[in-house]
């Protein structure tokens, strides 16, 4: 579960349970085209759109950069193998992920 702040929670519709999605009228195109928004309204320059699986790449980096342990990574990505988590960061990161000093690839972030 990701912590929201309480005045983004006034503008989500009712949910009748934990897992329920947040908005439903949304599709996934509409999600990535408003990331893809979010993104250029930032200044930060993409040649792609921005998916929403890109934020889940990211969350997987940060949480790696913070604590260097595959395991947390494939427990909060939900990975069922360890290999797949392996595969994953070094597509994000490069192939040599592991062995980098991961203050160099990533801004220091507070998890």
């Amino acid at each position: 579960m990701i912590p929201i702040s309480n005045s983004a929670v006034e503008f989500m519709p009712e949910r009748k349970g934990l897992n329920d999605k947040v908005f439903l009228a949304l599709t996934y195109s509409d999600m990535n085209n408003k990331l893809t928004e979010w993104v250029k309204s930032s200044g930060l320059e993409r040649t792609s759109k921005t998916k929403t699986h890109d934020a889940r790449r990211t969350c997987g980096a940060l949480i790696w950069k913070k604590t260097k342990n595959i395991d947390t990574v494939a427990k909060f990505l939900n990975h069922k193998n360890i290999s797949e988590t392996f595969k994953y960061l070094r597509k994000f990161l490069g192939d040599t992920f592991d062995k980098v000093d991961a203050n160099e690839i990533m801004p220091d972030i507070t998890i």
